[in-house]
């Protein structure tokens, strides 16, 4: 590929940069037999399709060009994207793989045979090309229809070698449809409006489909006739692939830029009838490429997101019954005004029961098939008739019910799914009036807890414990919470740890209690406080306990989840170190490997969504909240059963991924759905073999997870504090973490490390904002750490400095001084120190360092002088990067950036009292295009990057800069990138419209100068 012109620096010592990996938007997908093949920018990988979906290759194949089209025969697979194109063997050993390049964008390669491919170009040309010879490509014909409309997609279909159709969308011509061999028209479908994104003819030629700017998808059959038309997308469909055609339906596929996938039919109407729709399939914007697997039913995504994702196309299992077919199947009738009432599902023997208002029992059991009567000797029917409040302990195969009184009776399943029966009489004297019952259980332990609660104000709650005696549960202990403020604090969820003998009592209004269990009878509250302005509590869980410390998931209906920290010490006490909110209602939650799985209700269905990955699992179209429903749990394999009554019916679904429950169809995890605006690396320790990494998006959200050293990333959290696009994230130390966005955001957040290896984090403090609309952009801060805290100078995008003081104790943010710069953006600040001396330094549109000091602030909390001590204008335009760093000679060096495409190093000293700052170093044509980041890349080399798409490394050594190395990266939009240390090895990473892993041997140094 030909250097960018103009720029002398494009292409330089490559093999110095070595990319460990590359997360970017996807851009092709092929599914062929047991290979779902993607292209990954430039980069090819396949994935065998087996239980671990097995990465067995991976390469770069483009220098530059990302894949766009794929196609396979037999083990020859063709790709192209822009100009360039390949053929390879990926499976086979040894083989050479040669990017070659036509003077046209190709849209489009097919196999007429194994030794030839077809090339459509983006003027309505076909190549034929010979690719019998591995080294030698010969052209053996080209073909045209005499129509050379501007193409935006394509196809070709080859029905054999004397039949082949080519399908051309164009830019605004509509739909071409024409014979290969004939170079004849057969058909100009002109039914869409604007470009066309898609269009495809099904492999017996009978049928065509297309997408376009318009938002719909199009059936012809093949003689041109429009069949039915597709509406739902809610902007602009990329891709589109039939599923499967027969003599009854046609099933089509298609994805585009709203992260939806929808699946339709045509059964003979004007309208394509919608079967399946995946919505929120991938996150930010676009679904960029997509493919099925008609034979087996399933289908493959790739996003802007990076992710790629596999699901399988198989209903849910689910079951609806209504009463009277339960009744038909136990051999009995329905009695009277009979209903059914309570209902629930223990996963392992895989039995369901439900109870009706009269009071009977109705068993399933999975390996028998059917329902049955269920009859207890000590318990009649009339008495559990008035036992209204059911609940299921899936962890110990038991139901427990509870009339209003308190009694209580435990209907269990011993080792053998043999049934017993424990009854329970309320000891306490007196009537009572219970109205509602909460479990929960802890199984290591065996020990079921439940919570009784009384509306009357007076009467405490029962904690009433239930102890495991061989294969049944008999009643054990029973105890009396106070609750906190009997008006307000009315029990929704609550859990038992028992290991540190806590109970965790949720409530309404987001109120929560933590209670010591101790010998006396009436337990008092030890923490009591309202954690956020949300809803009710749903849901509390463990996820992490030790000795003398308990973390805790709580889950409100709102979209809240918050991580509690509870340690047991000279005083009990409890804080939040994770809360975070997504745009759907929580019922529940709990961890599984790491991974922080939720469910709840979400417009009309319920869903079950996996956090840390941020994909849907599952979801049940239930249209909606119902007021009677039950969950059971099953982690290994991750299991959901879900339970409502519909129309007098009861329907069970089975949520669970249709791929499989190891990466629930997650075959590349991804990053951003949107443009990366910065990155942040820490090194936890020095023999660490991963360190902390933070990205932030114009999405406005922050992702916090680890990278490792051999370029893979994992995120564990996606934060949505923010509500405008993020500009700024940074580490000020290895506990704190700041953030800046538009809207005049500047947020300080706190880690905190968890014994299984994860780090959660939590907003502790923001900038309180002026007035009702903010409008300013928080550009850039600086940090410089004391013994008490943090010093953080903020740059605002109206020209203004702001300086505030964070206290890592009380955690507390106070504004210490306002600085006025003039009328022009501040870009960029940094703090310096000489000693006891402090500066802080700026680098603005209008192309100025400019420096003032704050010695009297930092150092005796005074006013700092307005008027800078050092103004020098470096660039012509804009300072959009700045670096500075300690050298040998006691001083700084600063290395910065403009959009003038220059690089300039200048050393800053401080002597006698006096701040200087002197350019030392210009090279007027060090980037063709603006340079964005400046990271340090060793104790004398710094890491640049630019919007050219090339990455630099420039040696500093002697106040000069000369450039070791340069080299193109894939990744589009280049804006931030980070440098660290992981076991040894310098890794940087370079983001933007995706993230790219590097690394270097900072041994070698190369004085190619200009």
């Amino acid at each position: 590929m030909p250097m960018p012109s103009g720029n002398p620096v494009s292409s330089v010592s490559e093999e110095f940069l070595k990319e460990l990996e590359h997360y970017g938007p996807v851009t092709a997908i092929k599914v062929h037999k047991s290979l779902i093949i993607v292209g990954y920018g430039p980069i090819l990988k396949i994935f065998n399709r087996d239980g671990n979906d097995e990465l067995i290759f991976s390469q770069q194949i483009f220098k530059r060009n990302k894949i766009h089209s794929i196609a396979v025969n037999n083990d020859r697979i063709a790709i192209a994207g822009a100009r360039s194109f390949a053929v390879l063997e990926p499976l086979k050993q040894g083989y050479a793989v040669q990017e070659r390049a036509i003077n046209e964008w190709i849209v489009a390669v097919e196999f007429l045979n194994n030794d030839t491919i077809l090339v459509l170009t983006s003027h309505n040309e076909v190549l034929e090309i010979d690719i019998a010879d591995c080294e030698n490509f010969r052209m053996l014909s080209k073909y045209h229809c005499n129509e050379k409309s501007i193409l935006y997609s394509g196809s070709i279909r080859v029905i054999n070698d004397n039949v082949v159709y080519v399908s051309a969308g164009t830019v605004m011509d509509g739909v071409l449809i024409w014979d290969l061999r004939r170079k004849e028209i057969l058909h100009n479908l002109r039914d869409h409006e604007g470009s066309i994104f898609g269009v495809k003819i099904n492999a017996s030629g009978k049928f065509i489909i297309s997408c376009s700017d318009d938002r719909s998808v199009k059936l012809y059959s093949f003689d041109g006739t429009l069949l039915a038309s597709g509406w739902g997308h809610g902007s602009r469909i990329w891709s589109l692939e039939f599923l499967s055609v027969s003599d009854q339906s046609v099933k089509i596929f298609s994805c585009g830029e709203d992260c939806a996938v929808r699946l339709w039919e045509y059964h003979g109407e004007h309208t394509l009838r919608q079967l399946m729709l995946f919505d929120h399939h991938h996150s930010g914007k676009h679904i960029w490429s997509g493919d099925v697997d008609t034979n087996s039913g399933i289908f493959v995504t790739g996003g802007a997101d990076g992710k790629v994702r596999a699901e399988a196309l198989k209903e849910e299992p689910t079951m609806t019954i209504s009463l009277e077919e339960i009744a038909a199947q136990a051999e009995v009738d329905v009695l009277t005004k009979e209903l059914i009432r309570s209902f629930g599902i223990l996963n392992l023997p895989g039995i369901t029961l439900v109870v009706t208002t009269k009071g009977r029992l109705f068993l399933h059991h999975e390996n028998v098939g059917r329902w049955s009567r269920l009859s207890i000797d000590s318990l009649a029917e009339h008495e559990i008739a008035h036992y209204t409040l059911f609940k299921t302990v899936c962890e110990l195969n038991a139901f427990i019910v509870c009339n209003n009184d308190g009694d209580m009776h435990v209907i269990g399943f011993d080792s053998k799914c043999q049934v017993y029966h424990v009854a329970r009489k309320n000891p306490l004297p007196g009537p009572k009036k219970i109205i509602n019952m909460l479990v929960s259980s802890s199984t290591g332990h065996g020990r079921v807890f439940v919570l009784l609660n009384s509306p009357i104000l007076s009467e405490p709650m029962d904690l009433v414990t239930f102890v495991k005696t061989g294969d049944r549960l008999e009643p054990d202990l029973s105890q009396c919470l106070q609750k906190t403020d009997p008006r307000t604090f009315i029990p929704t969820s609550f859990h038992v740890d028992w290991k540190n003998h806590l109970v965790f009592v949720g409530s309404r209004h987001a109120n929560f209690a933590v209670y010591e269990i101790t010998p006396e009878q009436t337990l008092l509250p030890k923490v009591s406080k309202k954690l956020c302005n949300g809803d009710t509590i749903t849901s509390l869980s463990l996820v992490d306990g030790e000795e003398g410390r308990s973390i805790v998931l709580v889950t409100l209906r709102d979209g809240f989840y918050i991580l509690m920290e509870t340690c047991i010490g000279h005083k009990l006490q409890s804080k939040i170190i994770l809360k975070n909110k997504i745009s759907r209602n929580i019922e529940g939650g709990f961890m599984k490997s790491n991974q922080l799985i939720l469910y709840g209700f979400r417009s009309s269905c319920f869903y079950l969504w996996n956090e840390t990955k941020q994909i849907e699992i599952a979801k049940d179209f239930c249209k909606g909240g119902h007021r009677h429903w039950e969950v059971s749990v099953h982690i290994n394999p991750l299991q959901l059963h879900f339970s409502y009554l519909t129309q007098g019916c009861l329907r069970i679904s089975t949520l669970e991924s249709s791929w499989n429950s190891i990466n629930q169809g997650l075959l590349v995890e991804g990053t951003h759905g949107r443009e990366i605006r910065d990155v942040a690396l820490h090194q936890e320790s020095e023999n660490s073999a991963c360190c902390l990494f933070v990205s932030a998006s114009e999405d406005a959200r922050i992702k916090v997870g680890k990278l490792y050293k051999d370029g893979k990333m994992s995120y564990q959290w996606t934060m949505n504090n923010h509500i405008s696009g993020l500009q700024r994230v940074a580490f000020l130390n290895g506990d704190f973490l700041a953030s800046s966005a538009a809207n005049e955001e500047l947020l300080i957040w706190k880690l905190t490390r968890l014994r299984n290896e994860i780090v959660v984090i939590n907003e502790v403090n923001r900038v309180q904002v002026a007035g009702e609309h903010p409008d300013l952009r928080v550009m850039d801060f600086a940090s410089k750490e004391t013994s008490s805290g943090f010093w953080i100078a903020a740059a605002y995008s109206n020209s203004i400095v702001k300086i505030f003081f964070f206290n890592k104790e009380d955690l507390q943010l106070q504004e210490k001084a306002c600085i006025p710069y003039g009328s022009v953006c501040i870009l960029n600040i940094h703090l310096l120190s000489f000693g006891t001396q402090d500066f802080v330094m700026t680098g603005t549109s209008d192309g100025n360092l400019t420096i003032w000091d704050l010695s009297s602030l930092i150092q005796c909390n005074l006013a700092p002088p307005h008027e800078p001590i050092v103004k020098q204008q470096v660039h012509q335009s804009g300072v959009k990067a700045v670096l500075p760093f300690f050298n040998e000679f006691g001083a700084y060096t600063v290395v910065t950036g403009g959009d003038d495409n220059s690089l300039i190093s200048s050393q800053v000293s401080y002597e006698s009292g006096k701040l200087e700052l002197v350019t030392t170093a210009f090279v007027e044509r060090a980037a063709s295009a603006t340079i964005v980041s400046i990271s340090r890349a060793a104790d004398n080399q710094v890491l640049v990057t630019s919007v050219d798409q090339i990455v630099r490394v420039w040696d500093t050594r002697l106040l000069s800069l000369n450039c070791i190395c340069a080299k193109y990266t894939t990744v589009a939009d280049t804006g931030c990138s980070d440098t660290t240390i992981i076991d040894g090895r310098r890794v940087g990473v370079v983001a933007g419209a995706g993230v790219s892993v590097f690394t270097w041997d900072d041994t070698k140094s190369f004085m190619s100068s200009f």
